[in-house]
């Protein structure tokens, strides 16, 4: 059937393309035929879908959302199947890299000297005022450590690194753990150096008590109230340690493996040490990206 000027008759599709094609430029219209038109339209038509409609486009959400579902299910599947197969240690190592990058190589040179020195003096003077050199060094080195790692904190910087593709926990405990790591590293290898074998195990726990309590302390005080309050309150448990001593009784926590109260002051540092972790790991997990810097 012929419509109107003896062109046939049109879908809506067809009119649509006609008239769109007739409001283009003069030379187009004058180009081309009206038998060529026709059947231009009629060739366009069948390639011109209907936009979707509002349940389509619901349908095709619902249907991509599940996609990607599956996908971040399978994806982490396939990470806890390589963590398992790469093993702690691996993990722990991949972990900690990307926080290696924060430590100039003067950083690990000084903390080393530092140590050296301290196992020098402990080796030539022995105790000094009831005080046992590495045993004073090595936590204060650790404490100092962790506020120059974290010397960022409160600033855009500090923000800036929460925004990264790592958990707070994650940014916080990998940082912290190099720095005890290292310290740890370097003191047992001065004491094995400066030690009887036979007295090596007790003078180890004897660093390494006061080193966790030191190193935690700074970094709650840190987190709570700021950089400066923790650099103060590890400097002020170290001093108070140094020269009260032995007048401190089982408080004494930086106490030589000869002191009375050794076992009692070393358990009162453990118990520290574990109630300062849970602090450190409650407050970090509520450290949030602030909006200016994800919006």
């Amino acid at each position: 059937m012929n419509g109107k000027n003896g062109n046939p008759t049109r879908s809506s599709k067809e009119r649509e393309l006609w008239e769109e094609l007739n409001d283009g430029s003069e030379e187009r219209r004058e180009s081309l035929t009206p038998e060529q038109m026709n059947r231009l339209v009629e060739g366009l038509s069948r390639f011109t879908v209907e936009p979707p409609k509002a349940d389509d486009t619901k349908r095709l959400a619902a249907a991509l959302s599940a996609r990607w579902e599956e996908g971040r299910q399978a994806a982490a599947g396939r990470k806890r199947r390589k963590l398992s197969e790469m093993g702690l240690l691996v993990h722990l190592l991949s972990w900690l890299r990307p926080q290696i990058r924060l430590f100039a190589w003067p950083f690990w040179v000084v903390s080393a000297a530092i140590v050296v020195i301290g196992g020098l003096l402990g080796a030539l003077f022995g105790e000094i005022n009831a005080a046992q050199p590495l045993v004073f060094v090595a936590p204060l080195l650790a404490a100092l450590s962790v506020c120059y790692v974290f010397r960022s904190f409160g600033t855009p910087m500090f923000e800036l690194e929460l925004s990264m593709p790592v958990s707070p926990i994650q940014l916080v405990f990998g940082r912290l753990t190099l720095i005890v790591a290292y310290d740890v590293v370097l003191t047992t290898l001065v004491s094995l150096l400066a030690k009887h074998p036979a007295d090596v195990g007790a003078f180890i726990a004897s660093w390494l008590i006061p080193l966790g309590v030191s190193s935690l302390a700074a970094l709650v005080v840190m987190l709570y109230y700021g950089i400066l309050s923790g650099l103060l309150m590890s400097v002020f448990v170290w001093a108070v340690q140094l020269i009260l001593n032995e007048r401190l009784g089982m408080l004494y926590i930086f106490s030589g493996e000869a002191y009375p109260d050794w076992l009692a002051s070393k358990l009162i540092g453990f118990g520290l040490i574990v109630v300062l972790c849970l602090l450190a790991w409650h407050k970090s997990a509520k450290l949030r990206v602030p909006e200016r810097v994800t919006g």
